[in-house]
């Protein structure tokens, strides 16, 4: 059995910036977390590369939906008043989560070298799943692809003991032979990454074909292979500190890692590097902080746009965020008014205020496109643009002036 080395100069496309480093806590699942386009997979992506320099079998799976390009996402119209009301979006029809689902699940199968042909025939009835003693049906491209992560997970065990028996077998040979030297250190094991993970269990379309039951199956097998019986190393990451509860992991089982913002003068070194003036720097840097994904068009855009261009397609891309997220608010069965008083709530903790907590009256409410849950369940406005949006919108929310 072997991984498939995952192409990670195509899976690295926001390479702008040298972030800080993301390490690893042995025998312990890292769970890395941070702000939407802070700069997540960027690491994720030169820890892979690292262990794959060293020549440590090294797998990426990346859950992420849509492409968050601004130029794209600001261009798309916003819904109309009956629409923003009614939180309905075309885009919770479920064949399009199925289809989704699917090509996941063949991306993995490529990944291990499976046979694609054997990938599509073993789930050819739909499949029955129990959890916590909860029967589950799943379409049978949920099955398939619960499938496939556990095949990946069983073929890099499966090298992970082999490295460790190699390792075992050379220590053994030097003992017999009584060679006098220090002792090596244990091999390096499998590292299998896995990349905006929350989307499964908060995406509503991927949740409701069986998004959130593939996460907690997967937090159950991981947990035994990194953890109980350590044969892999694994890391599990996604844009607020929900994905520990969408995979079921708990206690000492898994260890935090927090990635932040690069650091202003950087930001502003590199937007320099592209040709823009100090001023045109500060500018950007005051509407949405040092944020990658937000800045990713002046920073590797193949036409850097003007600075009045990016404030506006950057600032219109910001509003429709919010009303995704009102929507995702009104599906759960909230209420308008009761969605303005959270996003109140929020910005008085950016303020100075009590802090909001994301708990458990909040679950099945997806609000990540406008607001970030931190490592101590706090909620935040998931950049300084978004509050920056939310204060002089907020009217067109509550129908009343902000004032």
């Amino acid at each position: 059995r072997k991984l498939h080395a995952p192409d990670l100069a195509a899976a690295d496309d926001t390479r702008l910036l040298k972030g800080a480093p993301i390490y690893l806590v042995p025998d312990q699942i890292s769970m890395v977390i941070g702000p939407t386009g802070c700069g997540k997979s960027t690491g994720l992506c030169t820890l892979a590369r690292d262990y794959a320099g060293r020549g440590t079998p090294v797998m990426l799976v990346r859950f992420r939906q849509s492409s968050d390009d601004t130029r794209t996402t600001a261009t798309t119209k916003k819904a109309d008043d009956k629409t923003h009301q009614n939180g309905a979006d075309d885009k919770t029809h479920p064949n399009g989560a199925v289809d989704e689902l699917a090509r996941l699940a063949t991306f993995v199968y490529q990944q291990i070298g499976y046979p694609e042909r054997h990938a599509l025939v073993m789930p050819l009835l739909r499949a029955v799943s129990n959890w916590k003693g909860v029967e589950l049906s799943l379409p049978v491209e949920a099955s398939r692809l619960e499938t496939a992560l556990g095949l990946l997970i069983d073929v890099a065990c499966d090298l992970g003991a082999a490295r460790m028996a190699a390792a075992a077998a050379d220590e053994k040979k030097a003992a017999a032979a009584d060679e006098k030297k220090a002792a090596a250190a244990a091999p390096e094991l499998p590292l299998l990454i896995f990349d905006e993970v929350q989307d499964l269990a908060t995406n509503s379309r991927l949740a409701a074909v069986g998004g959130t039951h593939i996460l907690r199956s997967l937090g159950t097998a991981l947990v035994a292979a990194a953890v109980d019986k350590p044969r892999i190393s694994a890391v599990v990451a996604g844009s607020s500190s929900r994905v520990g509860n969408a995979l079921v992991i708990k206690g000492n089982r898994y260890s935090p890692v927090v990635v932040r913002d690069p650091e202003p003068d950087d930001v502003k070194a590199a937007l320099a590097a592209r040709g823009y003036t100090p001023d045109e720097a500060d500018r950007m840097l005051r509407l949405c902080g040092p944020r990658l994904r937000l800045l990713a068009w002046p920073l590797k855009g193949a036409q850097p746009p003007t600075v009045t261009k990016f404030e506006a397609v950057t600032w219109a891309m910001a509003d429709a965020s919010i009303w995704e997220a009102r929507r995702g608010f009104l599906a759960a069965g909230w209420s308008g008014k009761e969605f303005c008083a959270l996003m109140d709530r929020v910005e008085t903790a950016h303020a100075g205020g009590a802090r909001v907590k994301d708990d458990e009256t909040l679950a099945g409410v997806e609000l990540s496109s406008a607001l970030y849950t931190d490592e101590y369940t706090s909620l935040w406005f998931q950049s300084n643009l978004h509050r920056q949006v939310w204060q002089a919108a907020r009217h067109e929310h509550t129908g009343v002036d902000s004032a």
